[in-house]
């Protein structure tokens, strides 16, 4: 999203998998639609091509994008392990999470989240 494709496999090749965590910077414009505005730190945006910049310099000013969308990105340009490992396993080993995760999700073939389901 902010990262080129060939920059992220770059850092994958560097790195390995295993020392990557996705991230996003998604900010109030979730959801709006292209060329909407909102108002942001008390600075006038615009979101345009998924990112958010403010109106009168252009500066980024962070996205649209959520870790699902993220997520979505991952598994088109690198497969679902790579993007499981980078969204969920990585973060969970970072902040030392023990234990089975307590909620699982649902997506079908298009990426859509279809179900949660609570573990106990």
């Amino acid at each position: 999203l902010h990262v080129s494709r060939a920059a992220a496999d770059l850092l994958l090749k560097a790195k390995g998998a295993d020392s990557v965590v996705a991230v996003s910077d998604c900010t109030a414009a979730k959801g709006l639609a292209e060329n909407s505005s909102i108002k942001m730190w008390g600075h006038d945006c615009i979101v345009a091509n998924g990112s958010v910049r403010i109106a009168n310099s252009g500066a980024l000013a962070g996205s649209a994008a959520s870790l699902l969308d993220v997520f979505r990105s991952l598994v088109e340009d690198f497969g679902w392990e790579v993007a499981g490992q980078l969204c969920c396993l990585n973060p969970r080993r970072i902040l030392k999470m023990s234990g089975a995760p307590r909620k699982w999700l649902l997506f079908d073939s298009d990426l859509a989240l279809r179900d949660q389901f609570n573990v106990s």
